[in-house]
């Protein structure tokens, strides 16, 4: 579960912005022996000031193990809304690079 709140400074801007989600994930899933993949779909409800909407968006990585590169994406869908915007249907996909994690203390 993810809540989420934020206040405008500027009087132009969108004043009240709140948000709650449910984000369940699912890792190391086998796609084949070295490649694995991870999916994460989520369904919220954002409402901005006096408008308001459903979304369910999809965010997914396929990775080969012991590899720094994978491939990442997300879907984000408008289920219904009162939000202005010219898209029904966002998408995008890149690549990630993950850093390793060793790190050396230095005094």
């Amino acid at each position: 579960m993810y809540l989420f709140y934020t206040h405008g400074i500027e009087k132009y801007i969108t004043q009240n912005t709140y948000m709650t989600a449910l984000r369940p994930s699912i890792s190391n899933i086998p796609v084949t022996k070295n490649i694995i993949a991870r999916i994460g779909p989520e369904i919220y409800y954002l409402k901005m000031d006096k408008n308001d909407g459903v979304f369910s968006n999809t965010t997914f990585l396929i990775s080969k193990k012991n590899c720094p590169l994978a491939i990442s994406g997300l879907i984000n869908k408008r289920l219904k809304s009162t939000i202005p915007s010219e898209y029904n249907l966002l998408w995008n996909v890149g690549l990630t690079y993950t850093f390793n994690s060793k790190y050396k203390e230095v005094p």
